[in-house]
């Protein structure tokens, strides 16, 4: 079994850090740029912990198998191959989505459709209902190559918006944790406290397609739900001119000013400049000011900013390293990682 977990494209190595302190080691398989495979041997542990903690995945899915296709016509078998019945309730209406840019996606549907009531009707004599408007099970159809890998999609929308995950891209880029603080307020400082200190979402299960299917250890997902994860490991501030009027999601951040940035003790500095700041000349009224902020601060080890990539970031930082390109609100941008040393 696999989970599928969709991706924003070219990021699987900051992804694959996530994976890693939410699952352990695990076999990860860049399937394309934007979709990972990860080898799972229990469905109800793995979907739920990435469930609970994961912010850097788009989208979750469920695959039973990886399957070779040498032609489309295969497409009919390899998914009347795979046990649908003991997967979902024939009660469960479902629609299956193309996820390819190749083949015909008309023929797609109808041939790993066809396969998937034809199973049941095998195995059950019961037809599942298929629904295009709103089925209550999305089967997506990726085919990568020679790879068909027929997944149930775990949430019925994101199950992370791509600001969201922007935004743990930026915490996974952080080496030094002692001490961590967004600059200005972009949702970084929640997503950082929520991966350095375990702290779970534990509502976005209820929405979770997990729930419908039948091959999942129900008592294993609410043990995991209902566990006390959280673990006070590393201070969280934000640095904002408007501190008294930002609202944080946990307590728990200590918001101060802007100003205090010339002075404050933490060691880990992130900001989602385009974001926050996506005009060119004031995104380098905003750079110049904060490295003013930071000149006289020497506790700093690191800073990762997220800034638009036609900016020369050398002119303020003269160590910038960029980790990736990323658009952002569709903007072209970079994620660097600044060194004060």
């Amino acid at each position: 079994m696999f989970l599928c977990l969709e991706i924003i494209p070219g990021t699987s190595k900051l992804v694959e850090r996530e994976i890693r302190r939410i699952l352990g080691q695990r076999e990860v398989f860049d399937l394309t740029p934007n979709l990972l495979l990860v080898k799972s041997d229990d469905i109800s542990e793995d979907a739920t912990l990435l469930s609970l903690f994961s912010r850097a995945v788009i989208n979750l899915y469920f695959a039973p198998k990886v399957e070779e296709c040498e032609s489309i016509e295969d497409l009919y078998q390899l998914s009347k191959s795979i046990p649908w019945p003991d997967i979902f309730s024939f009660e469960k209406s479902f629609a299956v989505v193309p996820k390819t840019t190749d083949i015909d996606k008309k023929v797609v549907g109808r041939l790993v459709g066809q396969g998937v009531i034809d199973r049941f009707l095998e195995d059950t004599q019961k037809r599942p209902a298929v629904d295009l408007k709103s089925p209550e099970l999305e089967i997506a159809a990726f085919i990568v190559r020679n790879k068909f890998v027929p997944a149930i999609k775990l949430f019925k929308n994101e199950m992370n918006t791509v600001t969201e995950a922007v935004n743990r891209l930026a915490t996974l880029c952080c080496n030094k944790v002692t001490g961590i603080g967004e600059i200005f307020h972009a949702g970084i400082c929640e997503s950082a406290f929520e991966f350095f200190n375990q702290e779970p979402q534990k509502e976005r299960i209820l929405e979770s397609a997990i729930v419908n299917l039948l091959n999942v250890d129900y008592q294993k997902i609410l043990d995991l739900v209902a566990k006390s994860w959280r673990k006070q490991m590393v201070e969280v501030f934000c640095f904002s001119d408007e501190c008294k009027t930002t609202k944080i999601k946990y307590r728990e951040i200590r918001m101060q000013s802007i100003e205090s940035l010339r002075s404050v003790s933490v060691s880990a500095l992130l900001s989602n400049l385009t974001l926050l700041f996506p005009g060119k000349e004031k995104q380098r009224e905003v750079l110049n000011r904060v490295n003013c902020l930071l000149t006289n601060n020497d506790t700093w080890e690191e800073a990762v900013l997220i800034v638009r990539a036609d900016i020369d970031v050398d002119f303020v930082f003269n160590k910038a390293e960029k980790v990736i390109d990323i658009a952002v609100m569709g903007i072209p941008s970079r994620i660097l990682r600044l060194s004060r040393r």
